[in-house]
């Protein structure tokens, strides 16, 4: 087992922060994996040894090994954050045009969106994998009805249910 230095350790942390999406390019240490470049996940952790560890999307757990194998992060919580901090006060025509918006720019890491029906001028987004750190992570659409009849959306946030250490802890 290669060993890597600290500083190598904490520019991994940088690039795959626990909770992020990865997007596998390929796996060389591991040649009889279900894993399969393409493949997406969610890094649980990074250990001591550099090690990558993902859960991936199609149920399997397994590791990127540093210098042998190679992901790309394609999603990290802050980067959802600041695209949900920019639908603020966007207005759409209606409720399939702002569904669209999130589809498009949320497939390439959430290919499993599932929009809920729309109540109180809620629209619940379910990302349908456990994703920066929470567990049944969501998106919650807040929206009004302009006189125009246009949706705006008041407020989009990332709900779910945060893992801890010493436990799960609401947020949301």
């Amino acid at each position: 087992m290669k060993t890597i230095t600290k500083l190598e350790k904490m520019a991994l942390k940088k690039i795959y922060p626990s909770g992020c999406r990865v997007k596998l390019d390929y796996l060389v240490s591991v040649p009889y994996s279900k894993i399969i470049p393409g493949d997406l996940g969610t890094v649980r952790k990074i250990d001591d040894a550099g090690i990558i560890h993902v859960s991936w999307d199609n149920g399997e757990r397994g590791e990127v090994i540093y210098q042998e194998d190679k992901c790309q992060c394609i999603m990290t919580e802050m980067q959802m954050d600041g695209f949900l901090r920019g639908l603020q006060n966007t207005p759409f025509r209606n409720i399939d045009e702002l569904q669209n918006c999130l589809e498009d720019n949320l497939c390439f890491a959430f290919p499993q969106i599932y929009f809920r029906m729309p109540v109180n001028n809620e629209l619940p987004v379910e990302l349908c994998v456990d994703v920066f750190d929470m567990e049944q992570a969501k998106i919650s659409v807040q929206f009004s009805s302009r006189n125009d009849g246009q949706l705006c959306v008041k407020e989009a946030s990332l709900m779910g249910m945060r893992k801890e250490k010493t436990g799960v802890v609401f947020n949301g």
